[in-house]
């Protein structure tokens, strides 16, 4: 698919380079109802709850023509219309850079995120910069890279214009690049210090309009990821008991990411029956959602866990547990974000 900023573009069949043939042709944006706004805030929401549930590389070249075509038609408007416009083409354009990391093309993550950033920008927004270097902080994070991690949380956090609901979630990133890095006094410090945030952010109206989707256990569930990379066990198993039951069955992505954290931990305890009743449930979900971030996890089962005690099989899940993929390759030039938008190498530009 090539796209072009005035919202024309063309549908082919065969590889991009050596189409075989265009079958659709798209003409420029015409006219637009004046409820546009609403329809595409209506698609958006509705993209963000398909995601929890399927793999993003369905999910991803959805993304992708949202976040054109709202950009697209922000740019037939002035005024308040089109700097809406643009803030939801920044919100969609940012979740395409989250789905291109679900698939394993980090490279991709950050070209839309940084278009994301450009497109608020000509909207007066300064809230998605701030929160960009949370994200790019999550992509060193899964990386294993404490250091940078850390560094690109703590530039939100100390930027008291920031958003309070934005600094509170780079304080609960600079935790974890903190426990990575087995620094325990810095990453509860990091903890204290999220938790005043949430206090402000819930004070001054928890705005959500950037970052994931509000989830009351966040912050326990990352105080035992936390706890879990300083190898504090039991601290780590017991929030995430209370926590994990709690996330909501529709928000499967989650529910696959921490339950089957939840599960390792209970491994590495030694406890692999404890482990095999959380992760049993979640199996069909974890396949489902084909998540790249969620597969570190999934690289060692309860029954292959280096810190179980026993190594009697466990029974159902080394039967169903998900093939072990290797790491995703973050070289690739446009990886799965392989639709273009002016037909050339994908370079972020300014919006016009």
């Amino acid at each position: 698919m090539r796209l072009e900023p005035n919202g024309s573009g063309e549908f082919w069949v065969g590889e991009p380079a050596s189409p075989v043939l265009a079958v659709t042709t798209m003409p420029p944006l015409g006219g637009s109802s004046a409820d546009l706004l609403d329809g595409l805030g209506r698609v958006f929401h509705d993209l963000r709850r398909l995601a929890h549930v399927v793999s993003p590389s369905i999910v991803l070249p959805l993304a992708i023509s949202l976040a054109h075509g709202t950009v697209a038609a922000a740019r037939q408007r002035t005024g308040r219309r089109r700097d809406l416009l643009l803030l939801q083409g920044a919100r969609a354009t940012e979740f395409a850079g989250w789905m291109a990391q679900e698939c394993g093309d980090d490279r991709g993550a950050l070209w839309w995120t940084e278009r994301a950033v450009q497109v608020a920008a000509a909207a007066g927004d300064r809230q998605l910069a701030d929160y960009a270097l949370v994200r790019q902080a999550l992509v060193t994070m899964y990386r294993g890279d404490a250091e940078p991690t850390v560094g690109l949380a703590e530039q939100v956090v100390g930027r008291s214009a920031a958003h309070p609901r934005i600094r509170w979630l780079a304080a609960l990133r600079s935790a974890q690049g903190y426990a990575l890095g087995m620094r325990e006094q810095d990453a509860m410090a990091a903890l204290d210090r999220a938790a005043a945030l949430a206090d402000a952010a819930r004070a001054e109206g928890d705005d959500d309009t950037y970052g994931p989707s509000p989830m009351p256990e966040r912050a326990d569930i990352t105080r035992a990821w936390c706890l879990y990379d300083l190898g504090l066990l039991d601290e780590a198993a017991a929030l995430l008991d209370h926590a994990v039951p709690r996330i909501p069955e529709s928000a499967g992505r989650s529910r696959a990411r921490y339950g089957t954290r939840q599960a390792l931990v209970h491994a590495a305890r030694g406890d692999l029956d404890r482990a095999c009743a959380v992760l049993g449930p979640l199996l069909d979900t974890v396949s489902a959602v084909d998540s790249v971030t969620i597969r570190p996890t999934c690289a060692t089962s309860p029954g292959r866990s280096a810190g179980a005690a026993s190594t009697r099989p466990c029974s159902g899940c080394n039967r169903r547990w998900p093939t072990p993929c290797p790491n995703a390759d973050t070289t690739r030039g446009d990886g799965v974000s392989r639709i273009l938008l002016t037909g050339k190498r994908a370079t972020p530009v300014a919006f016009r």
